[in-house]
């Protein structure tokens, strides 16, 4: 009888690495690389810099059978570079395809209603102020992350859950994690709390870290 409640205990112990991230939007076309899906508070949003995609924007349209608006592009997106969404407080939500590599300084700065984002599992980089002064209350990222830059997520109060997927702690900048959530979890693979605990930058932040079995 022990040993199977022990065995039940790891079952529900690794649900998580089998399942789907809770709070992190869904892509409706996973396998399609040339559309942005949003949604925002009022109308369709124009893009702060519209050549900061690596292809150009060819319709921003209300896909009314998603309920979402989309801006489809006539290659694969590549970047969500510098300036992108800066300042666009009505964006509230978005995902970015697979194929997009790096988030770039100030991409979502002051975008003050974004509240959930999927930025695919491709993501090598994240910019300067990347997400300031955001409503993002989680924020996933893929094993490929290399690094975050200063005050990535500054003034992001209602952040509470970060799950960071690398095996190896990206590189940090100083406060790039300043201002979130009191009590908020950085989640990282069981086999790396020590190293994200000890990493530079990162170790500002150890009281948040905790392992997942992703």
């Amino acid at each position: 009888m022990r040993r199977l409640l022990l065995s039940l205990k790891k079952i529900i112990e690794d649900i998580p690495s089998s399942g789907v991230l809770p709070d992190i939007p869904i892509n409706p076309e996973p396998e399609v690389n040339n559309k942005i899906f949003y949604t925002s508070t009022g109308s369709s949003i124009t893009p702060y810099s519209t050549s900061a995609f690596g292809s150009t924007i060819v319709s921003n349209t209300l896909d009314s059978s998603k309920n979402m608006y989309v801006i489809e592009f006539n290659g694969d997106v590549t970047d969500c570079g510098s300036n992108a969404f800066r300042n666009r407080t009505g964006l509230v939500n978005i995902i970015l395809p697979n194929t997009v590599t790096t988030i770039g300084d100030r991409a979502f700065y002051y975008c003050s209603s974004l509240s959930s984002i999927n930025t695919g599992e491709n993501v090598t980089s994240i910019g300067a102020s990347a997400f300031s002064t955001c409503s993002l209350t989680n924020i996933s990222f893929g094993p490929n992350l290399k690094s975050i830059g200063q005050y990535a997520f500054y003034g992001c109060d209602s952040l509470s859950k970060i799950y960071c997927k690398a095996e190896t702690p990206p590189t940090g900048a100083y406060g790039m994690l300043e201002g979130i959530a009191e009590t908020a979890k950085i989640y990282v693979p069981k086999n790396s709390v020590d190293a994200y605990k000890s990493a530079k930058y990162w170790s500002d932040y150890a009281n948040f870290i905790e392992g997942y079995g992703f």
